[in-house]
This record gives C-alpha cells, structure tokens and sequence, in this order.
C-alpha cells in the first residue's frame, strides 16, 4: 500500500448554530418551497411533521452553501428544487442519508462575491420552518489559501508488510477538490481545559467521490503529526502532542466507510498526547491530504484511492 500526504492550510468562515428545539424523535421534511421577495432577499419554506429542527451552518469560499441538517429525518419530495429570479441563491439540493445516522439535508447554493445573511424562524402551530436570506450592498474577496511544502509518506503494498519508507518535503501545488465538501459540525461544544483540546471528531463519506473525510475540531491551530503502519491492517495514525480530550468525543467511531472502516482514540501520559488511529481497508494505495481551516480551527483528512486521484480529468492531462 502506498500512501501520499499533503498539507494544506486554508482560511475559511464556518458559521455554525444550534437551535435549541431539536428533539429525537424521528421526523419528515414534508415540503421544501422557494421564493424571490426582491433582488436582496430570498425565503425558503420547509414544512415538518414535527419540531425536528436542523443544525444550520454557513460554508463560505469558492462555492458558498447554507446546510440544513435534519437529523433522524426523513424526505420523500425531489432532490432538487426550482429556483426562479434570485440574485441570491443558485439551487437548492436535498438528500436522504442512511449512514451513519438517518438524515436529511437541504443544501442552499449561493451565488460566489456578495456578502449574504441568513435568518431563521419557526411557527410551532404550522410546523413551518422560515428561512430569510439577506444579501448585502457591497462584495467580498475570495480568501486565498496558504500551501505549505507538503510530506509524503509511501506504504509499500500489502499482503507484504514491510517498514514504512519516509520522503520529507516534496512540493506540490495540488490541492483538493472542496467543491462538494459538506462539512457538519457537533452541536455546541465547550472548552473544559487550558492547551491544545481535541473538542470533536466526525466522519464523513456523503461525497465518497471526492474521498471521506474525518474532521477534527480544536480550540487552536494544532494540527497534528501523521504516520501510517502497514503491518496488519493498514492504519493512518494522528498524534495531537500534548492535548487533552473531551469528554463527549467517543473512544471508537464505526466508520463503516469504502475506506475507513473504524476510528479509535485513545489518551497516552507518557509522552503526553491523544492519539487517533485510522483503520482503514486493506489492498489500497492511499493518498491522504490534509487541511487546516485556521480561522475555525477545524482540521479534516481526506483519504482517497490513488487509483480515484489518477482518473481525474486533470491527471489524464498530464
């Protein structure tokens, strides 16, 4: 197996609220509808069965989207909803998710360069969900992300294990595609202690074409050392020096991905740090990229297939 790692370092805006009403009973999206009040305002209406409301969050940059996350919901309308006349919002995309968890999410394409507010409200006696988009008098620059010399870490192939052969800083100018990259973070998270805080893990396969994703959240900017292990099952490990841990962040995620299978933490005293193990599918050789949202302190691995990277349309050019 073969692994290729690169780092990247990118500044992004995730606004992330949690709304209070959420409850786990299982629910519906009955009805999604769009309207365009005027040039600077929009409304999306979702009726519900009950007061399942989403978690909401706002992913800015080359391809700005809002995303509703319906947990324990389900939607049975179409994937797609008509938009007509909007200077605000592109599309709108719904999909039912079955794993990890049942979800249902509604994502609101907005238009790149204008800076864009949303609101949301919700009519307890109509079960009526209103969400206002708001568009300002004046546009944004695109952030621009900082590439640093990437690492690159080969795992000879299995079924034959050997020791792990390091190449250190190699250049590249790739970067990854996060044109579908939807990212859902945990509700609301408290730091408990002083240091480097590992506040959440998550994983997520719902863009598998782009490889899954295992993002974890930090108070600060310390992204971690990464290292792999071939023998036995291939494993991609993360050690965060010096940090502590949530409480809430589970010891073992079943990832249950293509490529993930299962994601085990554990705390170590001696060096001081939380290590976060990978376990992922044998017979593959890898391509790991990592980023660093440094403004929301957000780290994500993205682990692909080489094979996945070689069928680009960009690599078949080269």
């Amino acid at each position: 197996m073969r692994l290729v790692i690169a780092i990247l370092v990118c500044i992004g805006t995730f606004l992330v609220v949690p709304l209070s009403g959420y409850s786990q009973q299982q629910g519906t999206v009955n009805t999604i509808s769009f309207e365009s009040i005027d040039k600077n305002s929009d409304v999306i209406k979702l009726t519900l069965s009950n007061e399942n409301l989403p978690k909401i969050f706002k992913l800015s940059g080359e391809k700005p989207r809002l995303v509703l996350d319906f947990l324990d919901t389900e939607y049975k309308g179409s994937s797609r909803i008509d938009i007509e006349k909007s200077e605000l919002v592109l599309g709108i995309r719904v999909g039912v998710h079955k794993k990890p968890e049942l979800k249902t999410r509604v994502v609101v394409d907005l238009v790149e360069d204008r800076e864009i507010f949303w609101s949301q409200d919700f009519k307890s006696d109509e079960k009526l969900l209103v969400i206002s988009i708001k568009g300002g008098g004046s546009t944004i620059a695109k952030p621009l992300p900082v590439v640093l010399p990437p690492s690159t870490l080969k795992i000879k192939p299995i079924p034959e294990p050997q020791q792990i052969d390091q190449n250190v800083l190699s250049k590249t100018n790739a970067e990854p595609d996060f044109a579908e990259a939807v990212i859902t973070p945990s509700e609301q998270i408290q730091e408990v202690k002083s240091g480097p805080v590992l506040l959440d893990i998550s994983f997520d396969n719902v863009y598998a074409k782009n490889g899954e994703m295992v993002l974890f959240r930090l108070n600060d900017f310390h992204p971690p050392t990464i290292s792999a292990i071939e023998k036995g099952l291939p494993r991609i490990i993360c050690d965060f020096i010096d940090a502590s841990i949530h409480e809430n962040v589970p010891k073992e995620i079943e990832a249950n991905g293509k490529l993930v299978e299962k994601i085990r933490v554990a705390e170590h005293k001696e060096p001081a740090k939380i290590r976060v193990v990978l376990d992922l599918t044998p017979g593959n050789d890898y391509d790991l990229q990592q980023v660093f949202f440094k403004e929301d302190n957000l780290f994500v691995l993205i682990v692909n297939t080489l094979d996945a990277k070689d069928d680009t349309p960009e690599a078949k050019d080269q």
